[in-house]
């Protein structure tokens, strides 16, 4: 029998246990999710310098890079829609923004 035919019969029987038991742990190291809060995905794309950043703080704070950009826009929002229309709001905006950046400030080594 062929390599290529023995890992076929082999994914195929994997399928056919996964079907009779759903709810079996298959891998360990994988965390599956269905339904939740969390449905909708937003791609965002960087320029290097600006990935190395934010996987820098994720680093820091020991969590996933998406939770932390996750953070970072709802806390925007959640500051932009508090006082939308203040001209002092975008400064004072400005300011916790940097003071939320400082916080999680990572030194990057200089190139």
């Amino acid at each position: 029998m062929s390599k290529s035919r023995n890992r076929l019969e082999q994914a195929l029987a994997e399928a056919a246990d996964i079907e009779e038991s759903p709810d079996r742990v298959v891998r360990t190291d994988v965390v599956t999710t269905r339904g939740g809060r969390r449905t909708r995905t937003l791609q965002v794309r960087f320029n290097e310098d600006g990935l190395a950043d934010l996987e820098a703080l994720a680093r820091a704070r020991d969590l996933p890079v998406s939770t932390v950009a996750r953070d970072i826009l709802l806390t925007q929002i959640s500051q932009i829609q508090a006082a939308p229309n203040s001209p002092l709001a975008a400064i004072d905006e400005a300011i916790e923004a940097l003071t939320h950046l400082r916080e999680m400030a990572v030194v990057r080594p200089s190139r």
